[in-house]
């Protein structure tokens, strides 16, 4: 032992008297457990030697040793299935988790008998509820739903907020959740979760909910996605920290020795604008969408691990496709939560006595619904605020002759939403006192929106600024908004008022005004859109965006377009709106 190591000397002195070798006991049974001390039962990652494609797997390079948790199981539901669709995969069906569809590619069941774990699969609320019960499963997945109120076996689907109480009960006692969302709305039980959890620690509610419809079929690579990276390039990407950690425990990343993963078929994601606290994202798809995310609590807590992944039908008769077997794996070894078990329930005692807490649940068979999931807006206003002043004529033209097509894209895209339309046209009034600004309600009917729009003409205006101010008032006050999902795309060629936001003295009195509308939109949850036309406007829509993020905004975007551009060109990127 070398004496100048003041640790070791350290450790000596707690030998001294079995008191100071009490202290000693606790001190390192403080001590964070570091991932080589599980060297027995796991194997370690070499993905940065591996090369460019997944290895073969084998019993030296997957996350845990073959066969390490026997007698574990995973409660499987499905909540959806080509039963309920005939636009459906025929392989998306129970039987398929359990025997092959193709008979050159394994299934599920297969892949998971690598360790040893049984899978049970059921089918409606009232069964989960029961299985969840008994404390006997470390994990259960969740293929999630539409929400439409049919299961695939006939249950009664008015129990899903009973479900939802029973998951929560489940996750606090330290089971594992993994929540397996596809394009929406195929995401229901997950959405209605997260609007239901209460997250131990700072962040107690997340707003954190899946959306959107993209196409997968593409790969995911490892890379930087850091907060500090550029958002450009991190999409393909997923996760290349090869270690994770939980305030104590040093855990082996999902990542754990993959080169590449398939996206799925079809996937729903989180925008990367949203705010995913407590979540972290392990990847982005092909898009740009925050396709998997997770959540580890801090190891004081005895809550179970959460998983939200996007494409559920890699769990079918995609398991061949490159990196999907091993991820598979890599989810259901992670979600033992074993560094964490073998450092607080004393070594291997905890995978021979596994057992979560049993809990009575008393089932009602009698509410009535199905009660919709409230962390979803399934009301969706849209209100174009737009520069009607002479210079504007062909985009305010654009705008209204495209309304009926975005809104039939936007229709498309996000089926469940129930859209209304409307419109603020604005002028210059604090110049010239005779010109208006005008509100249009919002309405479902697009067609009568275009139809009111064709009275409208671009004129007036003349000296550069026009009335920002004026136009948000009538937007935020005169505007009835539902509850739900809230936009305003604003088109404009020019700044507002004051010298604050147009870069000269003009009408200095309305510098302060647009200060207090935008606290009002923050309050009132309004994503905000600029479509900036030239770069007249430049300024004035930074300074607004940067004031609305200050404050706390949800959503504030500007799109650039040269004011020389067609003005039917830049109508082509509404409908992109959909994305938020």
């Amino acid at each position: 032992m070398d004496n100048t190591d003041t640790n070791n000397f350290f450790i000596i002195d707690k030998l001294n008297s079995y008191q100071q070798y009490k202290t000693l006991y606790g001190y390192l049974e403080g001590l964070p457990l570091c991932i080589e001390s599980l060297d027995e039962i796991t194997n370690p990652d070499k993905a940065d030697k591996i090369g460019i494609a997944n290895p073969e797997i084998s019993d030296t390079n997957t996350m845990c040793k073959k066969g390490e948790f026997e007698g574990f199981k995973i409660l499987i539901v499905m909540f959806w299935s080509h039963i309920l669709s005939k636009k459906e995969s025929e392989w998306v069906d129970k039987k398929y988790l359990l025997e092959r569809f193709d008979k050159d590619k394994e299934c599920l069941k297969e892949v998971l008998d690598y360790y040893s774990i049984e899978i049970v699969i059921k089918e409606d609320y009232k069964e989960c509820i029961q299985e969840l019960q008994k404390g006997i499963y470390y994990a259960h997945w969740i293929i999630c739903g539409d929400g439409e109120g049919k299961l695939p076996n006939g249950g009664n689907s008015n129990l899903i907020m009973q479900y939802i109480d029973a998951l929560k009960i489940f996750w606090i006692n330290g089971g594992s959740l993994v929540f397996w969302n596809d394009n929406y709305p195929l995401t229901y039980e997950c959405n209605l979760f997260l609007e239901n959890a209460e997250f131990p620690g700072d962040v107690s509610k997340t707003k954190v909910r899946f959306s959107g419809n993209h196409d997968g079929k593409s790969f995911m690579y490892p890379g930087d996605i850091s907060s500090g990276i550029e958002e450009g390039s991190k999409i393909g990407k997923f996760i290349n920290r090869r270690r994770f950690f939980d305030g104590k425990n040093e855990l082996f990343s999902l990542a754990h020795n993959l080169i590449k993963i398939a996206e799925g078929t079809t996937v729903s994601f989180i925008k990367e604008s949203d705010n995913i606290a407590p979540f972290q994202t392990f990847g982005y798809e092909h898009q740009g969408g925050k396709n998997i995310l997770f959540y580890i609590p801090h190891y004081k807590y005895n809550h179970g691990y959460l998983i939200l992944e996007g494409g559920f039908t890699k769990l079918f008769n995609e398991l061949d496709t490159d990196g999907t077997k091993r991820y598979i794996l890599n989810i259901s070894a992670f979600t033992t939560m074993f560094t964490k078990r073998n450092n607080t329930e004393k070594g291997e005692n905890w995978k021979t006595n596994f057992k979560l807490t049993p809990f009575d649940f008393k089932i009602d068979e009698s509410v009535k619904g199905p009660i919709k999931n409230k962390g979803i807006s399934y009301q969706f206003d849209i209100v174009y605020l737009l520069d009607a002043t002479g210079s504007m004529g062909s985009y305010l033209a654009a705008a209204r002759d495209n309304c009926i097509n975005i809104s039939k894209q936007l229709r498309e895209q996000l089926p469940k939403f129930d859209f209304n339309f409307g419109a603020v046209l604005y002028r210059d009034p604090v110049d010239c006192p005779g010109e208006r600004n005008k509100t249009y309600s919002l309405k479902s009917d697009v067609a009568r929106l275009k139809r009111e729009l064709s009275s409208e003409t671009a004129d007036g205006g003349g000296d550069g600024p026009e009335d920002w101010v004026g136009a948000y008032d009538l937007a935020l006050n005169n505007i009835a908004w539902r509850n739900g999902t809230r936009l305003i795309i604003h088109i404009a060629d020019a700044p507002a008022h004051g010298s604050q936001w147009c870069g000269k003295k003009n009408h200095e009195e309305e510098n302060s005004k647009l200060y207090p509308l935008i606290q009002k939109s923050v309050d009132k949850k309004i994503k905000i859109i600029g479509f900036q036309i030239g770069s007249s406007p430049k300024n004035c829509f930074t300074k607004f965006g940067q004031e609305y993020n200050k404050r706390g905004g949800v959503f504030y975007k500007i799109c650039e377009f040269n004011g020389s551009m067609n003005a039917n060109e830049i109508s082509k990127h509404f409908y992109y709106v959909y994305l938020l």
